[in-house]
């Protein structure tokens, strides 16, 4: 079974970030092995080496930062589950994504982005920087709206936010095969 890593991208304490990350999880597990990661859990440095992670003599010293080189390394796929805070993504993924720079090579990546308006700007911009780092994102992305799809808290309120979930798993699926 592809290894399937499900990044929630808001460390605000409450946030609907964690709820749409666990839907993302619960869904996957019918066609991954799931690993979710919250930077809440595994807080990250803001990117501070001397060298850049493009840089062949770069080693991360920070033991988080090595564990989260790792998780993204070993996995087949990665989903980021994304607020959209002043019409862009948040900085804790920019940072993720800057402290990794090999293990994003071809990677599939799928976008879920939650907001009043589903997150268009956050998902636009987030696609920007994982083409830069040569990913691969896939061409589903799920927009989540307050009150249609989730509430607040980022719990379903509707069918389709499974079924936009659903899409985005499906087309890692065929990513990853």
């Amino acid at each position: 079974m592809k290894k399937l890593l499900v990044v929630s991208g808001s460390v605000r304490r409450g946030s609907a970030g964690s709820n749409v990350a666990l839907q993302v999880a619960t869904l996957a597990k019918k066609s991954f092995e799931v690993t979710a990661v919250n930077f809440i859990d595994l807080p990250l440095p803001l990117l501070d080496s001397p060298l850049i992670p493009s840089d062949e003599n770069f080693k991360p010293d920070n033991e988080n930062v090595k564990k989260w080189t790792a998780l993204v390394a070993e996995s087949d796929a990665v989903i980021f589950v994304t607020p959209e805070y002043n019409r862009s993504y948040s900085a804790v993924i920019k940072n993720a994504i800057d402290w990794v720079y090999q293990p994003w090579e071809a990677k599939p990546v799928g976008l879920v982005g939650y907001s009043w308006k589903g997150a268009p700007n956050a998902i636009r911009h987030l696609k920007e920087v994982l083409d830069h780092v040569k990913t691969s994102v896939v061409a589903t992305d799920a927009q989540l709206v307050f009150m249609n799809d989730i509430d607040p808290s980022g719990k379903s309120i509707s069918d389709t936010a499974a079924e936009k979930l659903g899409k985005v798993l499906e087309s890692l699926q065929t990513a990853t095969s």
